[in-house]
């Protein structure tokens, strides 16, 4: 077995070789083709073209598990985000002219040159990223000649580490253990391999609670270790473990004569990480450390602690230049980069990004990672006028606004690199002092606050500008000759504009009167209100003029009581104005709120005629939503065509931007018949006398592909579910459990009944085109949106001598039957997946007993054909999917209850065993959540003629090969229906043998709290019903509730 991200895999050797096709600007079409040709080894390569797509990819493509662990911040996670956010509130002043074609990315750190100001902060555990883990990683820094701090916690040896990149600059985090002698172990090590400096994290007295990791019961996969200690811990019977090492190893005493302690241990270079405030750096300092890493562990640690970047400034301002002042945490951008640079930063280094790029392509996606911050990092030095790294300017005082940094000057010809601080002398520690009588206590000092303060000193202000006294410069509005007499210091404390104005060196600075060409007297004049008085009084009327001054002087907290008012003041009147508004301001929050408000009132505004008025970005956005699903797609198209028609010549350019959010391939073949006939070439519609605007669709090559495209797809009916796109999809915002067939306790008549439960409207069971013929123990799965049933009984039998082999699919854009090719042999009591475009019938029974072979159903070919059988006859067994790989488990064999785990690898066609589970069990449920695979209720034998419900449930994880017992479900439930419907599983219907009857009960298990609950009921007790989560139309109508009466069910065992 190997282990990958994804968990693990019984693929022998090296992974296999596979045709990489890199898509730009490739057609859904051609994707289909491709995904539909059948071809083994070929994937499809999107352009990464930011650290967000590599995040993204990560997120999809690590087990849950992993990236959990990495994605993780303490607890609530603020200051995680917030490492992120205060990026966001820098703003940056770019100087122009000045000469940029030759900017240098070039830095040193402690006297080594490398490429630019970026390297690898310490994370743990690569190999759960990729199988290469932190040689892939050092392998990429020393292709771009830039720093990598190796962890402690590496899945790679220092040895291993130092051997894959001999030529890279290394340095080596380090934490203090109980047991010194792990510490000075590893240091003798580091140094005698050429690591170049040590990293002493002091931010993990104790590990932050990260709740992921907890609720996840997080460890190392077996085949991992924390290489650096291997061998180095004894391990005890029951000792708990701790990311790979036991449990309180970490020394929570450490305190500064720790560092006189190491520095006394080895000659190299030690660098802080951990310090966030000017007094511990100020002690980092006269420790004679030689740099500081300001971190807060990525917000791992301590959660409601400030974001790195916030504290910068202050740490660079107290060492001044001393030591060198680096910083991680929040690094997405070179445009982040420069602001740290900018602030005083030597250097930045990326934890989480390096890890995305191992997940993508290991080196190479490492490389790119770096890449790409880089060449964003030379392009923002370029357009803020920098060429070279000068020491930046010291960083503004921290203050509510965010700060403004000036990039550094340019130089002529690029900066010496400094020397290497010379090796500092060891600071012994400070020999005891005796103690001192207590001294008594000091008064108690009480903090006064006085809430009328602010207030009061608004009100003189305003008082002081009203009389003029003062007021030191003079504002003129751009679009009249009237005068505001104000004062700097409260207008550049108030507004970014201002600020820069007065306190940047330009030449209003000195100007008694400024003239503020682009604001309007009424949005000056209520900008000014604001500032000092903090009220502001608006109307519609005045709200586009205070808008545009906000927008243009920065005034925050004014442009976003704008954004709110506007946003909360939309109706079917002013929504084009607010729209225009929005787009030309570019407020996209406002934007987002017209488009929402477009969408819900979407047959008024047709109604109105203002339909017609909006943008081409409303329509579109309207066209192209799931919300408008009261409107049939040739009513769509006939919207469309108005607003195209509207204005002609304006909008002639956006007949494809709409027309392709037009679902033509749900039209009837009338109707696409009736669009093409209608639409005539330019020249027929002259001679016709219609308007330019008629004749979009001929005249438009694309448009007329959208027609072929339907109408190719009308031809297949059969490969649809392989064909799905945009345009192929259910217009339809509302996905609803849905249950269908069973066999009813009166009589016991089969039903054929499929019906959803509309959660929105009170919890009404509402119908939908019922099946053909009726169905239970019938195998049900979802495939490109479409439900298939398959085999069953349609009428009662314990035995299965009744079972069938047809095959139906349902249609929900439609609400209609199709009946597909047909099963090779009858079963029922089976289980059915659909697994990378197929579907698989497992084992069951019929007339001539139990039976163990499987069949896959072709879209292409519209035909079953057989596959690797199972080992042994299965029936009541349950299955699921997960990773690309098919899960059954327990169920019945030759009489026998089973706790087995089965596995099933389409690609090499083969049945492989997994750890049992903990109880055996039959005509239970199956699903997954995530990572994890559950199963629930089901029967066994109670002593040899009677049976027991089974209460117990347990989930099974494919990273660790384990089981896990979950609460027990309150009320039995046998041959069942199950879903997943927003991330809960409920258990429909189904029998107890507790209480020997059938049960109209739907139970909802939620994973997350690991609790049970009755949340309703189906309309009638049903055995053998069947349940799915599927996007459908609700129908309006709703189904009347049933009578419920008991009806036991006399089955046997044999």
């Amino acid at each position: 077995m190997a282990w990958t991200a994804r968990g693990w895999t019984t693929s022998p050797g090296a992974p296999k070789t596979v045709n990489v096709i890199h898509m730009q600007n490739w057609s859904v079409k051609n994707m289909n083709i491709l995904a539909s040709s059948g071809e083994e080894g070929v994937c499809v390569e999107m352009s990464m073209v930011c650290l967000t797509d590599f995040e993204e990819y990560a997120r999809q493509h690590l087990s849950k598990a992993t990236w959990d662990y990495y994605e993780a911040g303490a607890d609530d996670c603020c200051t995680r985000d917030d490492n992120l956010q205060a990026y966001k509130r820098i703003r940056l002043r770019p100087r122009i002219l000045r000469d940029v074609s030759l900017n240098d990315t070039r830095t040193s750190v402690l006297g080594m040159e490398i490429s630019f100001p970026v390297g690898i902060a310490p994370t743990a555990f690569h190999c759960l990223a990729w199988h290469e883990g932190e040689l892939a990683t050092a392998r990429a820094t020393e292709a771009l000649n830039t720093c990598y701090i190796a962890s402690t916690y590496s899945t790679c040896s220092v040895e291993e580490i130092a051997a894959a990149a001999p030529s890279g600059y290394r340095w080596f985090q380090l934490y203090l253990y109980r047991d010194r002698k792990l510490s000075e172990q590893i240091v003798r090590r580091v140094e005698a391999l050429g690591y170049k400096a040590l990293v002493l994290t002091v931010d993990v007295p104790y590990t932050g609670k990260r709740r992921n990791d907890i609720r996840n019961q997080f460890k190392l996969p077996p085949h991992l270790k924390v290489k650096n200690f291997e061998g180095m811990f004894q391990e005890q019977a029951g000792s708990q473990e701790e990311y790979g090492i036991p449990a309180n190893t970490l020394d929570p005493s450490i305190s500064w004569k720790d560092v006189c302690w190491l520095q006394s241990l080895s000659q190299l270079p030690i660098i802080i990480k951990g310090i966030l405030t000017k007094e511990d750096a100020e002690l980092a300092v006269e420790h004679g450390v030689q740099g500081i890493i300001v971190s807060n562990h990525g917000g791992r640690q301590l959660d409601g602690g400030p974001a790195t970047i916030d504290c910068l400034p202050e740490i660079v301002d107290v060492v001044q230049g001393r030591v060198e002042v680096y910083m991680d945490g929040g690094i997405r951008t070179g445009n982040d980069v420069l602001k740290a640079v900018a602030l005083g930063a030597k250097c930045v280094f990326i934890g989480r990004p390096a890890i995305w790029g191992l997940a993508y392509k290991g080196e190479e996606g490492v490389r790119e990672i770096l890449q790409i911050l880089h060449d964003e990092f030379r392009l923002s030095m370029a357009l803020s006028g920098s060429r070279t790294q000068r020491e930046p300017p010291r960083a503004p005082p921290q203050t509510d606004k965010p700060p403004t940094v000036v990039p550094p000057k340019p130089a002529e010809t690029a900066p010496k690199l400094p020397e290497p601080a010379p090796k500092p002398a060891v600071i012994p520690p400070k020999p005891p002092v005796a103690q001192k009588p207590a001294a008594p206590p000091k008064p108690q000092i009480q903090v006064f606050n006085s809430t009328e303060h602010g207030t009061a000193m608004l009100k003189g202000l305003d008082c002081f500008r009203g009389d003029e006294t003062l007021c030191d410069v003079t504002l003129v509005p751009g679009d009249s000759s009237e005068t505001f007499p104000v004062h700097r210091v409260i207008m550049a404390s108030a507004s970014d504009y201002f600020k820069a104005m007065f306190t940047g060196g330009m030449r209003e600075q000195e100007l008694k009167e400024i003239k503020l060409h682009g604001v309007s007297t009424v949005g000056l004049k209520n900008i000014i209100e604001f500032i000092y008085t903090s009220r502001l009084s608006l109307g519609l009327g005045t709200l586009q003029d205070t808008l545009e001054a906000a927008s243009f002087l920065q005034v925050l907290p004014v442009l976003s009581f704008c954004n709110q008012l506007l946003s909360s003041e939309i109706t079917i009147e002013n929504c084009v104005e607010v729209e225009r508004i929005a787009r030309d301001l570019l407020l996209e929050d406002v934007q987002k709120h017209v488009h929402t408000f477009v969408c819900e009132n979407f047959s008024e505004l047709m109604q109105s005629g203002r339909l017609l008025q909006l943008s081409e970005a409303s329509i579109t956005y309207a066209l192209s939503s799931d919300s408008l699903k009261g409107f049939s797609e040739m009513e769509l198209y006939r919207i469309a065509r108005s607003w195209l028609s509207h204005k002609p010549a304006e909008r002639r350019s956006a007949v494809y931007s709409l027309m392709r959010h037009i679902r033509f391939p749900l039209m009837t073949p009338a109707e696409l018949l009736q669009i093409s006939q209608e639409d005539q070439t330019e020249e027929g519609a002259a001679s016709n006398g219609k308007k330019e605007g008629e004749t979009f669709m001929r005249s438009d090559t694309a448009c007329v592909n959208l027609l072929l495209e339907a109408s190719n797809y009308q031809m297949l009916p059969f490969l649809q579910p392989a064909l799905q796109t945009e345009r192929t999809r259910i217009r339809s915002d509302c996905t609803h459990l849905v249950v269908l067939g069973g066999v009813m306790r009166q009589q016991l008549v089969v039903s054929k009944e499929l019906k959803l439960y509309d959660e929105e409207d009170g919890g009404t069971w509402r119908s939908l085109q019922p099946m053909e013929v009726p169905r239970y123990q019938h195998g049900v799965a979802l495939l490109g949106g479409f439900l298939y049933i398959v085999g069953g009984q349609s009428t009662y039998d314990t035995k299965g001598k009744t079972a069938v082999d047809s095959a139906y699919r349902y249609d929900p854009r439609f609400d209609r039957w199709l009946q597909v090719a047909s099963l090779n042999e009858k079963r029922t009591f089976f289980h059915l997946s659909a697994l990378k475009g197929k579907l698989y019938a497992v084992g069951g029974r019929n007339a001539t007993g139990e039976i163990d072979s499987v069949e896959c159903y072709n879209l292409n070919k519209n035909e079953w054909t057989f596959v690797a059988p199972m080992n042994e006859p299965h029936y009541g067994h349950a299955g699921t999917v997960h990773g690309g790989l098919m899960f059954v488990s327990g169920g019945i064999t030759r009489d026998a209850f089973q706790k087995e785990l089965l596995c099933y690898e389409p690609d090499r066609d083969v049945w492989s065993r997994r750890a049992d589970m903990m109880e055996l069990r039959g005509l239970h449920c199956m699903c997954t959540v995530g990572d994890r695979l559950y199963v629930m209720g089901g029967n066994h034998f109670r002593g040899t003629n009677d049976y027991d419900d089974v209460l117990s449930c347990e989930f099974y994880s494919p990273a660790t090969d384990q089981w896990t017992v979950v609460a027990p479900m309150p009320r039995g439930q046998s041959d069942v229906g199950v879903a997943v419907f927003k991330d809960r599983i409920f258990v429909v219907g189904g029998y107890s043998w507790n209480s020997r009857c059938m049960v109209d009960i739907v139970q909802c298990y939620d994973p997350e709290k690991d609790e049970w609950e009755k949340v309703f009921s189906v309309l009638e007790p049903l055995g053998g019903i069947r349940a799915c989560t599927m996007t459908v139309h609700c129908p309006k109508s709703s189904t009347d509730e049933a009578e419920i009466q008991e009806c036991p069910l006399l089955t046997s065992k044999s």
